[in-house]
């Protein structure tokens, strides 16, 4: 059954990619390109109107991770932006899946970014923080081979937290997006009994909690569990040993990755985060 899951899931993964440049080829769009990004807007839409704002923002959250994750990445990614899921060229991308998918922003299999600008309430800000987020995919793939994800998921939901903390505040710190993250994730973990460990071994297919009848997705929480998880690592220890975790790591060898940088179980840091997680 789980063969059959995967086989499905990555049928339709492929689909998508491929529907996605057939739909938007035949679609007119305005162009806006910047260092690092190359944005696709409908004309005369809210999108339009706000680009240069949220690319400015976007550009200012691939400056962030640079700097947050020692890093010097140097790429331009593709980045189609819809005023709504229900909107034009958006729409009959969905329809040409067959089902009801319901992923208002997402990265396809080439590094394409998409993103429907009803999901942040046409906020330009909040726009350029879920431009992060699926930034932060592009990095994982094409330069840190991460294969777990759990642990994308979570890095990324970090990379859009901290960025919009700092962005709003001009300061963000772990222990910051701990706190704010705690109440919820405290009761999910108890309600649930989902530790981090279990939510990094799974797939893609078991991680979106996807079925081959059904394919919403009820499991945003562990995002945020994996982005907290993340955050106190990061808070206990420097980021160039998270960067040595995240390389080639997969949902298999994540916790032997993690010895293997940090010099410590998986096992032991997870009831440490846990430990810290049910206090008042």
């Amino acid at each position: 059954m789980k063969f059959k899951l995967l086989i499905v899931v990555l049928l339709q993964i492929i689909i998508l990619t491929s529907c996605a440049r057939f739909v938007l080829e035949d679609k007119e769009f305005s162009v806006y390109e910047t260092e690092h990004f190359v944005f696709f807007c409908q004309p005369d839409s809210k999108m339009e109107k706000d680009i240069q704002k949220i690319a400015s923002y976007s550009e200012k959250g691939f400056a962030f991770f640079n700097d947050f994750m020692d890093t010097n990445i140097n790429i331009k990614i593709d980045t189609y932006l819809f005023d709504s899921q229900d909107s034009t060229s958006y729409s009959k991308l969905l329809k040409s899946l067959n089902y009801e998918f319901d992923f208002p922003a997402f990265t396809d299999l080439n590094g394409t970014i998409y993103l429907c600008y009803d999901y942040v309430d046409f906020d330009y800000s909040l726009a350029s923080e879920v431009v992060l987020h699926e930034a932060t995919h592009v990095i994982q793939n094409t330069f840190l081979y991460i294969f777990a994800p759990g642990i994308y998921e979570g890095h990324a939901e970090f990379m859009e937290l901290k960025f919009g903390l700092y962005k709003n505040n001009g300061y963000s710190s772990e222990s910051t997006i701990f706190s704010n993250l705690q109440p919820q994730i405290k009761n999910i973990v108890l309600k649930k009994n989902e530790m981090p460990s279990f939510i990094f071994g799974l797939n893609f297919a078991e991680f979106q909690g996807l079925s081959i009848n059904d394919f919403k997705r009820e499991t945003g929480y562990r995002y945020d569990i994996g982005a907290s998880f993340i955050a106190f690592i990061i808070d206990k220890y420097d980021i160039k040993k998270l960067k040595n975790w995240f390389y080639k790591t997969n949902k298999d060898n994540f916790k032997q990755n993690f010895k293997n940088s940090y010099g410590v179980d998986f096992d032991t840091e997870e009831k440490n985060w846990y430990n810290l997680l049910m206090k008042e």
